[in-house]
């Protein structure tokens, strides 16, 4: 990649509310208490969040509104020094907010999304308006690929060079058909985790997921939860990944912070293996924290990993 252009994520972004320390959720009249909360960058901001942790440039393209949770999560991204330069400010609306429940290691959200059909026409008037070749890769939700302006703007992308990727919710994978296949064909890398794998694949064997993945995309890579990553590369055919033995508090943004970590080794021109082990780190480093990104996260750790020298 061109290390002098930043990465540029695109898809909406949410104020996550993460509730910790609560065994059950109220019944009708009932109040109970919670431990603490943390407030975080959600949705796609999580991959930007901590590309940036890893001193990559990194920009997003999102929508926020003229709120305070706006203001706020402006404010973050300017604390880690994201790009906000395709960042679109809405008048008269609210900003996207998730209140994410965690028990018994898996979770369930309550969110409330802007108004979709305007979120879409801002983001089609400010891809229009931009050139691909300006980022180093192009990272976007699975849900905006079948959009036909963002197929224009991969496109250009792949005409001057630029990597792409993307990565999925577990309800795109339940609505997956032979249609999602051609539009998985547009980028370059996909993130699926197993069971969104199965969901695409019909099948239950990892190698057979991994080879139909690769009919659609150059490396397939599908995370595995605590057991890790594996991929299927050309020149040496199944790779695996081991997590590393961590006490999960949240698996939000376990994922994205896979993935940012993935996109850290390939920026670097590190090689599939070692990209893995570098996006093991920083998933299994936010799956450890009650954040959606840890803060934890950085090129230091990398480096006591041993996925990094120098």
């Amino acid at each position: 990649m061109d290390t002098n252009k930043p990465i540029l994520t695109i898809g909406p972004v949410f104020c996550d509310l993460l509730l910790q320390g609560y065994q059950q959720m109220p019944a009708k009249g009932e109040e109970l208490y919670l431990k603490g909360y943390t407030v975080s960058l959600g949705g796609n901001a999580i991959v930007a969040s901590a590309l940036a942790q890893l001193n990559v440039p990194a920009s997003l393209l999102c929508t926020v509104g003229d709120d305070i949770l706006g203001e706020y999560l402006i404010s973050l991204m300017k604390g880690k020094n994201i790009g906000q330069e395709h960042v679109i400010r809405l008048d008269q609306t609210q900003t996207n907010v998730s209140f994410i429940f965690t028990q018994d290691g898996d979770r369930s959200f309550l969110t409330w999304l802007q108004e979709n059909e305007r979120y879409l026409r801002e983001v089609q008037n400010h891809l229009t308006s931009i050139e691909a070749s300006q980022f180093s890769h192009i990272h976007i939700c699975f849900e905006l690929l079948g959009l036909p302006f963002v197929q224009e703007f991969l496109k250009a992308g792949r005409a001057a060079g630029v990597p792409t990727s993307t990565d999925l919710g577990f309800q795109d994978a339940q609505s997956w058909d032979e249609g999602s296949f051609a539009q998985l064909a547009l980028v370059d890398y996909f993130f699926p985790n197993i069971d969104e794998a199965k969901l695409i694949t019909g099948s239950t064997e990892l190698v057979q997921m991994l080879q139909k993945l690769a009919q659609y995309v150059q490396e397939p890579v599908i995370t595995l939860g605590e057991k890790g990553v594996a991929a299927l590369s050309k020149e040496h055919g199944v790779v695996f990944v081991p997590a590393p033995s961590v006490v999960v508090c949240n698996t939000t943004g376990a994922g994205d912070s896979f993935v940012a970590g993935f996109l850290y080794g390939r920026y670097h021109s590190m090689g599939l293996l070692e990209s893995l082990q570098a996006g093991v780190v920083t998933g299994s480093l936010t799956a450890a924290s009650f954040h959606s990104v840890s803060p934890e996260i950085s090129e230091g750790v990398l480096q006591s990993k041993g996925v990094i020298h120098g």
